[in-house]
């Protein structure tokens, strides 16, 4: 029964509607909505939107523009080598500064000047090659280094090489450019005083083979003279040899007496001197005398047999003469 009652409230509801278009059922689109048309909405055009739209920028303005994206390039093919860009990224940005600045001006009516981008530009350009430049100077510096013979110094060439290749990793490469060309310098001194040794012991050895061969015969006569001057005079020599022995422990015996008596004086009389340190000296002194007393008969001994040997040798010589 409900069922049927709201079917035909439904029924009533639709046909009624079909006479008043102003009625509309929940979930249809009004009637005054079907034919409305909405207005475009309206656009806020100032002073600054039509100069933007009718400027138009100078031909120096596009050239500088151009010159910017060309050193973004350049700087893309340093990163793709592994090198480091900051430097020439902070002269892009000061370039793209000034840019912007000057067109400003321009769009004013000014008179702007882009000239300093140019010279930014060519400041990335130089650092470009320089750097390309540095990198393959120091591959080939650090094959020359190990070109070297292992006998060479080679400390000072190896730090002038790893503070050039730091200076390049810091872009800074006229400091790495100067460091190179002292590392340069350094090596061909060094070869050049090794070839200068080399020549000094080439020419050395010539010299004194040269001499050797030349004078061979003098060489061996004086040996043979100098070693029988030698064999008569070895006696003499000897004997003189331990006078001067004795004379000098002797003269250190008189010294270490001198000092005795100081030490007593200072001991005795003065009263200076501690006790134990005067013994200490005392027994010091009492040691190396002892030593030189034991020493004195052994070389007074060495020199008289010296002389029998040498008194020996002219009895020999005076018996051949009288023979003769």
């Amino acid at each position: 029964m409900k069922k049927l009652i709201l079917t035909v409230l439904i029924f009533t509801a639709l046909i009624f509607s079909s006479f008043n278009p102003t009625i509309c059922l929940p979930g249809c689109i009004p009637y005054e909505d079907l034919f409305k048309v909405e207005e475009p909405a309206e656009q806020n055009i100032t002073n600054e939107t039509i100069e933007e739209l009718i400027f138009e920028p100078s031909e120096d303005s596009i050239r500088a523009y151009q010159k910017i994206e060309d050193s973004k390039i350049l700087v893309d093919q340093m990163k793709a080598q592994g090198f480091n860009t900051e430097r020439v990224q902070d002269l892009i940005l000061m370039a793209e500064q000034t840019y912007e600045a000057q067109l400003a001006l321009e769009k004013l009516g000014g008179r702007p000047d882009y000239s300093n981008i140019y010279l930014k530009a060519t400041e990335v350009s130089n650092l470009r090659s320089l750097s390309f430049q540095i990198s393959d100077e120091l591959i080939n510096l650090r094959n020359e280094i190990n070109t070297l013979d292992d006998s060479l110094n080679k400390t000072q060439l190896n730090e002038n090489f790893n503070l050039a290749r730091q200076e390049f990793y810091d872009e800074r490469y006229e400091k790495a450019q100067e460091l190179i060309d002292k590392t340069y310098n350094d090596m061909s001194h060094i070869i050049a005083g090794e070839n200068l040794l080399l020549a000094l012991y080439d020419a050395a050895t010539k010299t004194i083979g040269n001499f050797l061969d030349q004078n061979k015969y003098y060489i061996v006569s004086g040996i043979i003279i100098l070693s029988v001057v030698f064999y008569f005079l070895r006696n003499y020599l000897k004997r003189y040899w331990l006078k001067r022995q004795l004379n000098k422990i002797k003269l250190e015996k008189e010294v270490l007496k001198q000092l005795i008596k100081k030490t007593q004086n200072e001991y005795f009389e003065n009263k200076k001197m501690p006790e134990t340190v005067f013994h200490i000296r005392m027994n010091k002194f009492a040691d190396l005398i002892r030593d030189i007393d034991r020493q004195v008969p052994i070389l007074e001994e060495e020199i008289f047999k010296t002389n029998e040997k040498i008194k020996g040798h002219k009895f020999k010589d005076e018996s051949k003469s009288n023979k003769k």
